[in-house]
């Protein structure tokens, strides 16, 4: 069965069947923005990695420690907290942070702990004027800053400065809001260098989220983002998807250090769903084809991003326009 597929250098293996990435886009009457259809693709090794960075408990307590901190994180939307005073409660992998809105409008985050006796402060978000420890009543205005502590007599080592909450870095993009424990490192613009370029054609902050949909599934969190990184499933785990999903055209591609690509033609059949359904490539990109013609305008319209955060942050945004 393999006899027939050349050998080719390592990385550079591709379909047989049908259009590649660069075909399609020489092919467009639209020429494509010239980030979308320049070369981006690194060969990164396709050794196989050891099973354990899936199913160690010591490796995924060292991602704990030394991975997770040290990079942003997505935790909220703008529309998640409008008002000074609405915070959102972050959780990730057993740290609890707390993003309050400030009353200037910028956003602050803070570890949801009461620095007394390390007490979690909320459990869900909302909207508060202090956040009140329901074990000794230590009390914090919504900046951070220490407001009440009862029996302060009995503290007189204690200053102000000393029982503010930990803060931790925040920032905001595009309506996105992102939180990172480590002071150090690259600015979010850096870290998510070059996707504000991108998105400026499909400008984010103009949306709003519809509907946050999550759902615990007991796994490793990379085998559950990892799913969501490429196309190879599609035609056995979604078959609906063959009629205008051109999984076997997708470019996979590298955009700086901490971006990756999947792009995926809309309104492009599988190549299985060509040869059986006797439709040529031609005709399958016909406007009478309903499906594959909205297709084509929702993935022209509103691309996907998947930002780094909690498992349950971390579904495809599909950002609706006001």
């Amino acid at each position: 069965m393999t006899d027939d597929i050349p050998v080719t250098q390592p990385g550079a293996a591709r379909c047989p069947q049908g259009d590649s990435w660069e075909d399609i886009v020489a092919d467009d009457t639209r020429p494509l923005p010239a980030f979308l259809a320049r070369e981006s693709y690194q060969y990164l090794g396709s050794e196989p990695l050891a099973s354990a960075r899936y199913t160690s408990e010591a490796f995924f307590e060292a991602e704990k420690e030394r991975m997770w901190p040290q990079v942003w994180q997505y935790a909220a939307r703008d529309e998640d907290m409008p008002n000074p005073g609405d915070y959102v409660v972050y959780n990730n992998v057993g740290r609890s942070f707390l993003i309050v809105r400030q009353d200037d409008g910028s956003v602050r985050a803070f570890y949801n702990a009461c620095r007394h006796r390390g007490r979690q402060l909320r459990s869900e978000g909302g909207s508060a004027s202090e956040f009140r420890c329901s074990f000794h009543g230590w009390t914090y205005n919504t900046d951070g800053t220490i407001k009440d502590i009862p029996c302060r007599w009995d503290f007189p080592s204690v200053t102000d400065e000393d029982a503010k909450l930990d803060e931790l870095s925040a920032g905001r993009w595009d309506g996105y809001i992102f939180v990172r424990e480590s002071a150090t490192g690259p600015t979010l613009e850096e870290f998510l260098d070059p996707l504000p370029t991108f998105f400026k054609r499909w400008p984010h902050e103009e949306c709003y989220t519809v509907v946050n949909v999550g759902k615990i599934i007991h796994a490793n969190w990379k085998a559950t983002s990892e799913a969501f990184m490429e196309t190879y499933h599609a035609p056995e785990t979604h078959p609906q998807l063959k009629k205008f999903v051109g999984d076997i055209n997708a470019f996979y591609g590298m955009w700086g250090d901490n971006v990756n690509l999947d792009l995926t033609p809309f309104a492009r059949p599988h190549r299985w769903w060509t040869l059986h359904n006797n439709h040529s490539r031609t005709s399958s990109m016909n406007t009478s084809n309903t499906m594959g013609a909205k297709a084509r305008r929702w993935a022209a319209t509103f691309p996907k991003a998947r930002l780094p955060g909690a498992p349950w942050r971390q579904s495809p945004v599909n950002a609706i326009r006001r």
